[in-house]
């Protein structure tokens, strides 16, 4: 394969990494969703999530978000992704769960 080609698969998958980040769904599901092979849509997904991760070990600006100091929800549901604990409202913002789950997803280099 030709570093042409290889660069052109590169961008193909990057697009679909960041389409199933944005869907909210198991890369599982969504891969078959896609009619892709989940092993290749693994690969893919920790060849760009660790470079995002290894070029820079600060944040940077746009990483977060500030959150206000409210108390829980009783109506809504707590989210833990391994030592972080997401407390969700009823009328909590998706995008913003969204964007939270795959900061946490991340590895550390």
């Amino acid at each position: 394969m030709s570093n042409q080609q290889l660069s052109n698969l590169a961008k193909t998958w990057k697009s679909r990494i960041d389409q199933w980040q944005t869907s909210g769904k198991s890369l599982t599901a969504w891969s078959k969703e896609n009619g892709l092979v989940y092993s290749q849509s693994f690969y893919w997904k920790s060849r760009f999530l660790e470079q995002n991760n290894c070029k820079s070990n600060t944040l940077t600006a746009g990483s977060f978000i500030e959150l206000q100091n409210q108390p829980a929800s009783e109506s809504g549901i707590v989210v833990e992704i391994s030592a972080a604990k997401i407390h969700l409202s009823t009328d909590f913002d998706q995008s913003t769960f969204l964007r939270c789950v795959n900061l946490l997803r991340r590895k550390t280099c």
